[in-house]
């Protein structure tokens, strides 16, 4: 597993990359009930929602720490908007850490895998939070933030197990145990 590491981490990028192309969050329209929806899905007696994917999401946010942070100098807007942009970019921290990890040629160094695992608790945690406050809507058509959790979830998992391995195959005094 360890000599295969690089491979999978890209593997794992990719995924990531499927699932941020998918659709995240509902683009809402006000379409009052008796109406139907031309465009997207009802999402509440008097909404409709367009999705919208992980890609336009993270622009969108992006873009808006620029404008927060001048606006916050002026006066008009609230911490709390510059602190959701900032969450947003925590949720895509773990692209750019795979992607720093794995054009890394020395795997020894356990500092930035150290980083990796916290950037991808961070952005578990996030998602769940963004799940449980009914940001999105657990309906099916929103895929892409689905399988971003679940591909963080995964590429936490394979990275402490990672981690493990080699704290033992360092502990071990048997030579044959570190060649496997």
């Amino acid at each position: 597993m360890y000599e295969d590491l690089p491979e999978i981490r890209w593997g794992i990028l990719a995924l990531m990359m499927v699932a941020i192309i998918g659709p995240w969050f509902y683009e809402v329209i006000n379409v009052p009930s008796p109406n139907p929806c031309t465009e997207g899905t009802r999402i509440d007696d008097d909404f409709c929602g367009i999705p919208v994917s992980g890609l336009q999401v993270f622009a969108i946010f992006f873009m808006n720490i620029f404008s927060s942070v001048f606006w916050l100098v002026t006066g008009d807007v609230s911490m709390r908007e510059l602190l959701g942009s900032l969450g947003v970019i925590l949720f895509f921290l773990p692209i750019i850490s795979l992607l720093f990890l794995s054009l890394r040629r020395d795997n020894t160094n356990s500092k930035g895998e150290k980083f990796n695992i916290g950037v991808l608790l961070i952005a578990l945690i996030l998602g769940v939070l963004v799940t449980v406050s009914k940001i999105s809507a657990t309906s099916g058509e929103l895929w892409g933030l689905w399988f971003y959790k679940v591909t963080i979830f995964c590429a936490l998992v394979l990275e402490l197990m990672s981690m493990q391995t080699k704290r033992k195959m360092r502990n071990s005094p048997d030579k044959s145990v570190q060649t496997q």
